[in-house]
């Protein structure tokens, strides 16, 4: 009876151990995937392992490779640019299109190929790698063609991944900009539009409209498409020779003067922006009309709108055409940092030009000169909201523009605080001081 009884404790608890080994067992994603992904084209399986043997892309960092891996890992590594092993040519075809226009909006221009191009270049690259067309030397041995080539389903998975890359770039840039901000200015502090690119990946994938989606990343105000058409403009200048230098040894022109130099005015404003006159282009009367074209011109580079043709405009006039164009690419940059709703009633400041500018409900209602920093000390870019107004408030100097910047120029001119509105006080009292009975040499 024992023998039995010991027996069956035996056979059971090996029976036990035989049943609880599976609770035990490792749990294998990759092979939980294997067995979702049947009868799924084999592009997939070629995309996960790329994504999984790699921890970056062509074109994006660690960081980004790993958002992508999410994107696919969650759609099971299905493709959006392939069908099976049918390629989507309209749907890769408006892509090769946005990134080809990429420069129309200031952003880098990004290449990519067609499938049957890009699919060639790869097997050009592989024949070369294995020895192109000559005839193998039977003194060297020759690596075999098999272990340097990829298959198919790799090709495609490497032209899908390098795609989605792009467009993910893409996307953020006019969503965001191309670069941080404050590693480009460090007096920005607004904070860029927020871009979940899982998000926008996974409705550009499963959308009819997807390509609608990128233009509703683009800032679309006024100022923003403005600079738009300037980008096009100038760069059609470029193309043509560009616009004439005015010459270093000419005289400060005023309204109504006669000059051998107002020709070559004319001129360069003209390639500019074409505008009516009255007179020959040969004329050296300095007319009304050309009048008019300097100040415009003035005013929108933030100068004194008085039409005399002097040293500081005659220098803004001679900045190079490719100089413009990249200020004009980095407003637009700057544009892409800022909120895409500002709100129905806002101030814009524009520092360069010294001018602020008030809307409401889109629409002009009041501009006027302001001051702000210098490249010394230069303004920051902020957003913040105004709460109250003060019309011509007292303003203390601080302690470091009085030592550093005031005494010496009163030191230089007794009357220079008197002429320049500024009023002396002893500190603790208020009471006024008159400015020639302070010892100003011992501050």
């Amino acid at each position: 009876m024992r023998r039995v009884i010991g027996l069956y404790a035996l056979c059971l608890s090996v029976c036990v151990f035989l049943f609880a080994t599976p609770a035990y067992s490792v749990f294998d994603p990759l092979q939980e995937l294997d067995d979702s992904m049947q009868g799924m084209d084999s592009i997939s399986y070629a995309i996960r392992n790329r994504l999984k043997g790699q921890n970056k892309g062509l074109y994006v960092d660690a960081k980004d490779w790993k958002l992508l891996l999410r994107f696919y890992s969650d759609r099971y590594y299905r493709p959006i640019w392939h069908k099976k092993k049918l390629q989507k040519k309209s749907l890769i075809s408006r892509l090769i299109e946005r990134l080809e226009s990429a420069p129309d909006s200031g952003l880098k221009r990004y290449e990519l190929k067609s499938y049957d191009e890009y699919r060639k270049a790869l097997e050009n690259a592989e024949q070369d790698a294995v020895g192109g067309e000559n005839k193998p030397d039977d003194n060297k041995q020759q690596p075999k063609s098999r272990e340097k080539r990829l298959s198919k389903e790799e090709k495609s998975a490497w032209y899908e991944l390098a795609a989605t890359e792009l467009l993910f770039i893409h996307a953020r840039s006019l969503a965001s900009g191309q670069h941080i901000p404050v590693l480009v200015d460090k007096d920005w502090h607004i904070k860029p539009p927020p871009f979940d690119a899982f998000v926008f990946l996974k409705s550009f994938a499963g959308g009819d409209q997807s390509f609608k989606m990128l233009d509703s990343l683009e800032p679309r105000n006024r100022e923003y498409l403005k600079l738009k058409e300037v980008l096009q403009h100038y760069r059609e200048r470029v193309a043509n020779g560009g616009w004439p230098k005015l010459p270093v040894a000419m005289p400060t022109l005023k309204p109504g003067m006669e000059s051998k130099f107002v020709p070559a005015l004319r001129k360069r404003l003209q390639a500019e922006k074409p505008f009516d006159s009255g007179v020959e282009d040969g004329s050296q009367r300095y007319d009304k009309d050309l009048v008019k074209a300097v100040m415009d011109f003035q005013g929108s580079y933030g100068l004194k709108r008085d039409g005399i043709v002097g040293r500081m405009t005659r220098k803004v006039l001679n900045i190079p055409m490719k100089r413009r164009i990249q200020s004009v690419v980095a407003t637009m940059e700057r544009w892409r940092w800022m909120p895409r709703n500002l709100g129905s009633r806002y101030i814009l400041v524009n520092l360069p030009s010294y001018y602020l500018t008030l809307y409401d409900q889109g629409r002009f209602v009041w501009g006027t000169r302001v001051i702000n920093g210098s490249k010394k000390h230069p303004s920051p870019s902020i957003n913040m909201t105004i709460r109250q107004v003060k019309m011509n408030p007292m303003w203390h100097v601080p302690n470091s523009i009085a030592v550093n910047e005031l005494i010496p120029k009163q030191l230089e001119d007794p009357e220079y605080l008197s002429k320049h509105g500024y009023s002396v006080v002893e500190r603790g009292t208020n009471g006024e001081v008159d400015p020639y009975a302070v010892p100003w040499e011992d501050y």
